[in-house]
């Protein structure tokens, strides 16, 4: 299956989320998947840590300086991921930091690592493979999803507004 091209490059997004990795698509990415240089693949997993470790107990940053630097860090990485990957995609990046706004890095040159950018062509195939399963599986009725509070049934295509309401109670709350 070819890679099916729209007018906007796939997204590869950039940010720390206990994955053991910052590189997501509609899963975490494994760095030993991506052919990313060893350099960036250091700085990435360096990034992803100071940032759990400039958070407090209740998981905010600490402070302003943490928080601004990791935004720019994560601003300078996304760049060279983007660069490194070429033209045929966009890294998407948006900081923790309150009031930050989500950036699209997209080099205009061809892969500087062209290893990589093969390997997230081939990644990107088989999200969009698994997406069109998916919606095929929903089309025909097999996809439901489960409230795992209530155990209640329904269909994830039937949108979040009447369905969350239903299931207000199926959030977790740390008093029950």
């Amino acid at each position: 299956m070819a890679l099916q091209r729209t007018s906007r490059p796939p997204v590869i997004r950039l940010f720390p989320d206990h994955a053991d990795t910052v590189l997501w698509l509609g899963h975490p990415v494994d760095y030993s998947d991506t052919s990313l240089s060893a350099q960036l693949v250091a700085a990435l997993r360096s990034w992803e840590l100071s940032y759990y470790e400039s958070l407090d107990e209740e998981h905010a940053f600490r402070n302003k300086a943490l928080a601004r630097a990791h935004t720019a860090e994560g601003n300078r990485l996304a760049g060279l991921v983007a660069a490194e990957v070429g033209s045929g995609f966009a890294v998407e990046f948006r900081s923790y930091e309150r009031w930050s706004r989500r950036r699209y890095f997209n080099s205009p040159l061809a892969a500087a690592n062209p290893a990589s950018a093969s390997c997230f062509a081939v990644l990107c195939e088989a999200e969009q493979a698994e997406a069109a399963e998916r919606a095929a599986l929903a089309e025909d009725g097999g996809l439901r999803a489960v409230a795992p509070l209530s155990g209640t049934e329904f269909e994830p295509r039937e949108g979040r507004g009447r369905q969350q309401e239903q299931h207000a109670g199926d959030r977790w709350n740390p008093e029950q």
